[in-house]
């Protein structure tokens, strides 16, 4: 990826992403998960395209007469930490930062 499109998708991640640990399995310890959420199936296209790993899933739309379709695109273990240290350094809302500092160093 260009540092272009590393701040691009750290701008993505700072305003619709989730940086967090999770429990994918009852008898594992939390792993780490970076997912974005977004109507715009297109753009978590590129992400995926750009990063060569992770999945989307369709997110179920109960009411479809009122809100538009949702995905979600999710990087999960190795593939989580290998896409923070890429874009960490244009990560901007702190909290964010926060985190990925912190999966980073400590986990």
């Amino acid at each position: 990826m260009t540092p272009e499109e590393k701040a691009y998708i750290a701008g993505i991640v700072d305003g619709e992403g989730s940086i967090m640990l999770i429990k994918f399995h009852r008898n594992q310890f939390p792993a780490p998960c970076l997912s974005i959420s977004s109507t715009t199936l297109e753009l978590l296209d590129w992400i995926k395209l750009k990063t060569g790993m992770g999945t989307i899933t369709h997110k179920k739309n109960y009411n479809s007469e009122k809100y538009k379709e949702s995905y979600s695109y999710v990087l999960k273990y190795d593939n989580a930490i290998s896409l923070l240290k890429s874009i960490e350094p244009y990560l901007i809302i702190e909290s964010k930062r926060k985190r990925a500092l912190l999966l980073l160093t400590e986990y």
